[in-house]
């Protein structure tokens, strides 16, 4: 995986609630094929979406919905 580019360093991992923009973040979740198979599927977070789709997870919003807000303009 490829970072996006910083000047400077880099921070840890566990510092990347606080810059998001040092890093790629992905939304994942799960679908059912039609053989009854679950499949993980993902899509990319955009920096100044992050905090939208991680209230929308915590407070239940559907798979539908959060895709629907990571879509938006």
């Amino acid at each position: 995986m490829e970072y996006p580019k910083v000047e400077g360093t880099r921070v840890p991992r566990e510092l990347a609630d606080s810059y998001p923009h040092q890093f790629h973040w992905q939304y994942c979740y799960s679908v059912q094929n039609d053989r009854g198979d679950w499949q993980t599927k993902k899509v990319s977070v955009l920096p100044e979406k992050i905090e939208i789709v991680k209230r929308a997870i915590a407070s239940k919003t559907t798979v539908e919905e959060i895709l629907r807000l990571i879509q938006s303009p």
